[in-house]
């Protein structure tokens, strides 16, 4: 069991909890299908495709002869699947470089892909028996055939790697090469009329009558950029506004709640995280600032790239934890000024307005874990407070924290190597952490947090 289990809790609030998983990072789903079309689950169970049917990591769709499909991954991919192919979702998720990392196959057939441009952190390449194919934003076509593969670039540039020859090449917007079964690449060259018609076929397009195939293609081409692009102007309208999350679940105790969350841009240099737990006979918050030295963008979109940056540091952090109820009110607060020579936070706290200081004046060092389990994901630490303005008073705050799912059960340890996907696993999970002390308190600080609005963020941002 690992020591210092707040942070465990902490990280479900404040940083994005895709780290903790391996597995699944997303899913697609079918929104097109023409004919006969199949899919077959990483566990090797075939199944009829069927509209808004999910596809996940390891799945496979088919497609038979005058058959067809679409699959949509996320907002910014799209995927046509042309009569007799076989399309697999390879990967999709973070890898150890804690990049998003998309891997499709094309077995055999045809593919069609359009891609908005992609973050900093975000690969994705598609890959033949013979070849691989990363791109950013762009339009493409993937044929594999036993002749080998074609790649057709209507928009944008794909990198075209030969497998076998450890060879790579660049294919700019309206070209195409080949790459021969030995891995021998072929010349990129501009396509032709007929290239075009070859790059279309068997991939649904619905093109308008009275225009000639090359006009046809660009209509369609121009579309896909044009539905990019609005994508794109769309995100780069999200300002500071804010954003919310919420759950029904139950406590460690059993009993109902309702946890509220609220992301926003308190300032040109701060974020705020707002974590309200409802219960019947009161309310309990969580209330996190974090404070920078360099200016918030003022876009999510750019939120990504600038935490990125070496000189970016947090300053300054602010967290509450209080408990409304009849008996009264109960509030926690510990403030942290980063010290960058310490590398590290000096923290100073307050209890119900009264002063305190701990041993060593970092949060992290002085909580100290008096029980926790091997089996479970919960644990017992105390922190050891003293007065501020009277050294020789000493008292001692309670912390308990446990993982639980929605309805109120601790998890083990075991929860996390599930091969679900990650947003099943963190949609059904919690944290619970009790503050008590009959010294500081005049009741429990019992706060339930949700990584829900993490995810919120991710898609706002990503």
């Amino acid at each position: 069991m690992q020591k210092k289990m707040l942070l465990i809790l902490l990280s479900i609030l404040i940083t994005v909890p895709l780290h903790a998983a391996g597995g699944k990072e997303s899913s697609g789903k079918i929104d097109f299908l023409l004919g006969k079309v199949s899919v077959m689950r990483s566990s090797g169970q075939f199944m009829d495709a069927k509209l808004n049917m999910k596809i996940q990591e390891g799945d496979k769709v088919i497609t038979k002869q005058n058959s067809s499909a679409q699959v949509l991954l996320g907002k910014d991919v799209k995927i046509r699947i042309a009569a007799n192919s076989e399309f697999e979702l390879k990967k999709d998720r973070l890898n150890e470089a804690n990049e998003k990392e998309t891997v499709l196959g094309l077995t055999f057939g045809k593919i069609w892909t359009s891609i908005a441009k992609l973050g900093k952190n975000e690969k994705f390449s598609i890959e033949t028996p013979t070849a691989v194919a990363g791109v950013r934003g762009t339009i493409f076509v993937m044929k594999e055939t036993e002749q080998g593969s074609t790649l057709y670039v209507g928009a944008g540039v794909v990198n075209f790697f030969s497998k076998l020859l450890n060879k790579e090449v660049n294919v700019d917007k309206g070209f195409m090469i080949t790459l021969g079964p030995d891995g021998k690449l072929g010349e990129s060259r501009q396509m032709t009329d007929k290239d075009m018609q070859d790059m279309m076929s068997g991939i649904p397009v619905f093109f308008k009558q009275g225009k000639g195939l090359k006009s046809e293609l660009k209509d369609e081409i121009n579309n896909e950029k044009g539905n990019l692009e609005k994508q794109r102007d769309m995100t780069a309208k999200l300002k500071s506004d804010d954003l919310t999350a919420g759950r029904t679940l139950r406590d460690i105790h059993g009993n109902v709640v309702r946890v509220e969350q609220m992301f926003r841009k308190k300032d040109k240099l701060s974020f705020q995280i707002l974590n309200i737990t409802k219960r019947a006979d009161g309310i309990a918050y969580f209330d996190f600032t974090a404070i920078f030295n360099k200016e918030l963008p003022d876009n999510f979109k750019n939120w990504g790239e600038f935490f990125q940056q070496d000189d970016v540091e947090m300053s300054r952090r602010e967290i509450i934890m209080g408990a409304k109820k009849a008996a009264g009110e109960d509030v926690f607060k510990w403030t942290g000024e980063y010290d960058p020579v310490a590398d590290k936070f000096k923290d100073s706290y307050t209890v119900n307005g009264k002063a305190y200081t701990s041993k060593t004046g970092n949060f992290d060092e002085d909580v100290i874990e008096v029980e926790s389990s091997e089996d479970q994901l919960q644990s017992l630490s105390k922190l050891e407070l003293t007065e501020k303005d009277n050294p020789s008073v000493t008292r001692t705050l309670n912390i308990r924290m446990a993982v639980i799912n929605n309805n109120g059960q601790v998890l083990s340890s075991k929860y996390f190597e599930s091969s679900g996907n990650v947003l099943n696993i963190f949609n059904s999970m919690a944290g619970e952490i009790i503050l008590s002390s009959s010294d500081l308190l005049k009741g429990d600080i019992d706060i339930v947090a949700i990584p829900d609005i993490m995810f919120v963020l991710i898609q706002e941002t990503f």
